[in-house]
């Protein structure tokens, strides 16, 4: 074992490592989302037309648009699940998701966790609503991927690309 190593042994075992940005949302993520129960991936198209007057335009996706596009995503998921309450009562379901693309090597595409579902729900009705929600964001590709979460190993998963130069990877 080298002395670098024996170094790290020790402080791991007295307790002096500072944890990591990736250890902290990890730890963070299941505090904000309650009854934390579906895992989502969605996926972006790379680029697409929009008519702007006369003209076609071509849009070609970036950060920026993935957020907005995810904020309209939840808007419409909340509208479709918590129905009247999301509007007369601000009731909506809590949700964290994370951007990857393989460091500029894979497609775009987002892993959430989503939570707070209202007591009554019928969860054999989500994949449509997602599918409905999805539909009605033209940025978003139709290939989903929708998932129960039965342990923290989502979590793990969905922040393997999150360190402290990507923290805007995480979408809160």
């Amino acid at each position: 074992m080298s002395k670098l190593t024996e170094i790290r042994k020790n402080l791991v075992e007295k307790g002096l490592v500072k944890p990591t940005y990736r250890d902290a949302v990890r730890e963070f993520i299941p505090k904000i989302i309650e009854n934390q129960s579906i895992a989502i991936t969605l996926t972006f198209k790379k680029h697409w037309t929009r008519k702007n007057g006369l003209m076609n335009v071509d849009v070609y996706l970036s950060d920026e648009i993935i957020k907005s596009v995810w904020e309209r995503f939840q808007r419409k998921l909340n509208k479709l699940v918590w129905k009247n309450q999301f509007k007369n009562k601000g009731k909506k379901l809590s949700a964290v998701a994370v951007i990857e693309d393989g460091f500029g090597l894979k497609n775009k595409h987002l892993h959430a966790t989503l939570g707070n579902f209202p007591n009554n729900f019928d969860y054999c009705q989500l994949t449509k609503l997602i599918a409905k929600a999805s539909s009605e964001c033209l940025e978003l590709d139709m290939q989903q991927d929708i998932k129960e979460i039965e342990n923290n190993g989502w979590n793990d998963y969905i922040t393997k690309e999150v360190s402290s130069k990507h923290s805007s990877k995480v979408l809160w």
